[in-house]
């Protein structure tokens, strides 16, 4: 007897091996959003280990009771991210809880706009509203995008001599080379290898005959990064470590090639009974949305970060510097910050970035607002009035390096400046 086919129950193994691939990658963004928030806990927390600045003025000094909400969704959606089925659509509603907690927290703190969150956020949010097959290409274009813009943030005259010269130590601290035998030239050469590579890594992931050596090449830069970044080099936070291990992951799921005999099993029945989703298009929308807002980053009218300006040196620059006759009265809590004046400058700088890799496990961000912002919780807590200064220093020009500065000397010039963002610069209440 001759068994008859059911087309039924026929299987198409290139979608399922789609949907399968996104079912883990939903499962590791649940399980490295839960272990980056728990390394980084007290940021989201209301805590006065560190000043907190909302992205806007209305949002200061809200009860702490809502940031234990938020941060209590966050840590809930991305377990039910976790353990749930991805293939159940209650996986997908949490998914969208995790981006919805991550964002109304992160407006209360600029601080909280972490790459990795902004990150995982993009990725939740495509995979819960887009169906898998324009998921995968979804994804894969962020992913793109994120390698071309900080490969081009980081190609500047500046890179070499700081942030690129400081990782490139690093590497050669990990291989046991002492770079002082090294000629100038070969070793600035050697840093352009990094926006290099991620250039490259962009450009082979973007095609499929070239797709497999981006994913190789990508893997191969990250665990170079990983290695950098532990203790064997320069000893960063845990995060750094944690999201480079995400992207490998990532990148394995997202890029790794669908065999032909898979995908041919999908019939062309099943291709025209598949019409584009209004799901489909919000996530058009969103991925395109994210991959072109980086664009007015150079201009300003975009953050750093979220344009995927990762290690670049070209930021503004912002010092706070607290007038050493005043000094014996900041309190044990910022003493061990506050570097030794300068030659006959009387002023004593206050290292802001450090103070928040220590008490919070996370970088400063970046944007000059958030960094008066600190300046302003910092001189009212201390009731510095005249007795604090900020220098700040605007982005340097790509090709020569240099920038424009300004000096504001009290609290009164500082609170002035700090009106003239578009966003909010003022901090919630600093005890």
């Amino acid at each position: 007897m001759v068994e008859k086919h059911n087309p039924q129950i026929t299987k198409p193994l290139g979608k399922d091996l789609i949907q399968n691939r996104l079912g883990w990658l939903q499962h590791c963004l649940g399980l490295f959003g839960l272990i980056l928030v728990f390394e980084s806990w007290l940021l989201w927390m209301p805590q006065d280990l560190y000043p907190q600045v909302p992205f806007f003025s209305t949002l200061t000094d809200l009860p702490a009771i809502l940031h234990y909400f938020l941060a209590g969704g966050i840590l809930i959606s991305l377990s039910l991210v976790l353990f749930l089925p991805a293939s159940k659509k209650s996986s997908r509603i949490f998914l969208i809880s995790f981006a919805f907690f991550s964002i109304a927290s992160t407006l209360l703190n600029q601080h909280r706009f972490q790459p990795w969150m902004y990150h995982l956020v993009i990725t939740a949010c495509i995979l819960a509203i887009a169906p898998a097959k324009h998921s995968i290409r979804f994804l894969r274009i962020v992913v793109i995008s994120i390698y071309f813009y900080s490969a081009c943030s980081k190609m500047d005259a500046v890179f070499p001599d700081l942030t690129g010269g400081r990782i490139l130590k690093g590497i050669f601290k990990v291989i046991d080379y002492d770079a002082k035998f090294m000629d100038p030239k070969t070793f600035r050469l050697l840093v352009f290898m990094f926006p290099a590579g991620e250039f490259l890594t962009a450009i082979l992931l973007s095609f499929k005959r070239s797709r497999f050596f981006g994913l190789i090449l990508s893997v191969i830069m990250h665990v170079v990064l990983f290695l950098t970044f532990s203790p064997l080099g320069l000893h960063h936070q845990n995060g750094v470590l944690i999201w480079n291990v995400y992207f490998v992951v990532q990148n394995i799921l997202l890029f790794r090639s669908v065999s032909k005999n898979k995908t041919n099993n999908v019939s062309p029945e099943e291709k025209q009974s598949q019409p584009r989703s209004l799901g489909t298009a919000a996530a058009f929308v969103l991925t395109m949305t994210v991959c072109l807002l980086p664009l007015l980053e150079p201009w300003g009218y975009f953050d750093h970060w979220p344009a995927w300006g990762l290690y670049a040196s070209r930021q503004e620059r912002v010092r706070i510097s607290i007038h050493e006759s005043f000094a014996d009265h900041i309190g044990e809590e910022l003493n061990p910050y506050l570097e030794p004046a300068r030659f006959n400058d009387r002023w004593r700088r206050l290292r802001i970035h450090q103070w928040s890799l220590d008490k919070l496990k996370a970088p400063m961000y970046p944007q000059d607002r958030f960094q008066i912002g600190v300046a302003l919780a910092v001189g009212k807590k201390l009731q510095l009035g005249k007795n604090i200064r900020v220098e700040r220093e605007g982005v340097a020009n790509r090709w020569t390096g240099k920038r424009t500065g300004s000096e504001f000397t009290g609290m009164e010039e500082i609170e002035q400046f700090a009106n003239s963002f578009r966003l909010n610069a003022s901090p919630s209440s600093f005890k």
